[in-house]
């Protein structure tokens, strides 16, 4: 007789949320032992329909529970989705004692059967990856069928040749690839500006504790410093890089090779937060970087706690940038919030679809590409061989 198993399908290292699989005969005695529904009444029945997802607590032990999302997705077959961590470890404890088997991660297939085709299991083996709350709610809604479902609709526009409608889908559906890309990897933020501008300091402050040493002379930071965080649950990495400046031959060989990194590094970069001091405004290494990169630069005045309130608020509007004091912290909550809203624009909703992979988004770019071109049969073959897999 086949056995009732649990599987963890995130990563075992520490995360924002920890999702199982609990499969096999005992399955809905178990959930309706350990599971209470927030909204359900004493007298209804704790079993969910198949496809349903009910937000309630989990039992543990008797002076512990957990808050969780329980969605059931085949007759005998449950997720859970809790908080990451220590919590795993408890339910899945609690399972294996009720006489669950614990299987490893490589009896995931297994378990979840002919549902999930390659899209879905694509969606699947992100999720592991998230990094944060945010993105691991953007990859199950792909993993639910929200990438799938836009797809089967571009599909029946081809079909009824309606190409208007066609484009139009797909041309959204690629304006997500770049957030897509950033769901399981940071997005890159590069503080650059000369020495001494505060840019150790503000990234300091960025990450809540000291990443970066700060010191008064010009020249400290020769190496690229690295730290991640999450702004607005989205996961960012910023790198403060040594002080930009012009061609001095006073500058240590190695100093010389640590600016030559940063300006390497800026290619990489997602943004780049030109850091200026209010001494010395908006200098040459700014434009240089500024012209080079126009599309990803944001203007920063540093140091603002040195002026008056009025006298900083006039300076940063006519250089055009935000002010901010990485000592008192004034102005970072709102340049961090600059920083979010030119990364993503627009956030995406609930269920939206996104295009999370990498092959995926190549090949629905295809898809448009041969559609603009007048392919409309090669275009739909595309599609049509996506939702096949």
């Amino acid at each position: 007789m086949m056995s009732t198993r649990v599987v963890r399908l995130t990563s075992a290292t520490p995360g924002a949320i920890g999702s199982l699989l609990l499969s096999g005969p005992d399955a809905n005695d178990l959930v309706a032992r350990f599971f209470r529904p927030r909204y359900a009444s004493k007298n209804s029945s704790h079993r969910l329909p198949i496809s349903a997802a009910q937000f309630g607590s989990w039992s543990i032990s008797p002076l512990t529970a957990e808050e969780l999302v329980v969605c059931r997705t085949q007759e005998t077959t449950y997720e859970l989705h809790c908080h990451g961590g220590l919590v795993v470890q408890q339910i899945i404890k609690q399972l294996v004692d009720c006489g669950c088997q614990w299987e490893r991660e490589q009896f995931i297939d297994s378990l979840l059967g002919e549902q999930y085709k390659t899209i879905e299991r694509l969606a699947h083996q992100s999720l592991i990856e998230a990094v944060t709350e945010k993105t691991a709610a953007v990859l199950l809604d792909q993993k639910r069928g929200a990438l799938r479902s836009a797809l089967e609709e571009i599909f029946q526009h081809l079909v009824q040749a309606k190409i208007t409608e066609a484009a139009a889908d797909l041309e959204r559906l690629v304006l997500t690839s770049e957030l897509g890309a950033h769901l399981m990897l940071p997005w890159n933020i590069q503080l650059a500006g000369p020495p001494n501008v505060g840019k150790s300091s503000l990234m300091n402050r960025f990450l809540g504790f000291q990443r970066a040493i700060v010191h008064a002379s010009a020249g400290t930071t020769r190496d690229l410093i690295q730290g991640v965080t999450s702004l607005d649950g989205w996961p960012v990495r910023f790198t403060d890089s040594a002080g930009i400046r012009d061609f001095d031959p006073t500058v240590s060989q190695i100093e010389q090779t640590g600016i030559e990194r940063s300006l390497e590094a800026a290619r990489q970069m997602d943004l780049i937060l030109l850091i200026m001091h209010p001494e010395q405004g908006f200098q040459a290494v700014h434009q240089t970087i500024e012209s080079t990169w126009p599309y990803k630069c944001l203007r920063v005045l540093n140091q603002c706690d040195t002026l008056s309130c009025q006298h900083a608020e006039q300076l940063a509007k006519t250089l055009g940038a935000v002010p901010v004091s990485a000592l008192s912290g004034d102005g970072i909550k709102e340049l961090l919030d600059q920083v979010i809203t030119k990364l993503i624009p627009h956030a995406p909703k609930p269920g939206a679809p996104i295009l999370f992979q990498g092959e995926i988004s190549a090949r629905v770019k295809e898809s448009l590409k041969e559609l603009q071109l007048g392919n409309t049969s090669q275009a739909l073959c595309v599609i049509k061989q996506l939702l096949e897999e």
